[in-house]
């Protein structure tokens, strides 16, 4: 029989035995936990700020190509057009 069960004093020391240095490996993994949870909430904040700079980078672009467009309205005859879906439409006379 195992010295553990000999009596309620040993099975207390067991039990001791086998918990020692619980507390400490669990507080380590909690700072640990948080760590990473605190990188990766800064990383999804840097992810989400990188695309809005990306969707405002291809607006600002998008609303160039838009004033250039613009700005070309004149057809070859003198006559302003507009543009609709990319396509010039010229009135015939």
């Amino acid at each position: 029989m195992s010295l553990c069960y000999k009596s309620d004093q040993a099975r207390y020391e067991c039990f001791v035995k086998q918990m020692e240095g619980r507390l400490e490996r669990a507080k380590v993994n909690e700072t640990m936990r948080r760590s990473i949870l605190e990188a990766k909430e800064e990383l999804r904040f840097e992810l989400m700020n990188l695309e809005k700079k990306q969707r405002e980078k291809e607006r600002k672009e998008m609303m160039k190509k838009v004033e250039i467009s613009r700005s070309r309205n004149i057809s070859n005859k003198g006559k302003k057009y507009s543009i609709n879906f990319g396509y010039v439409i010229e009135a015939t006379p």
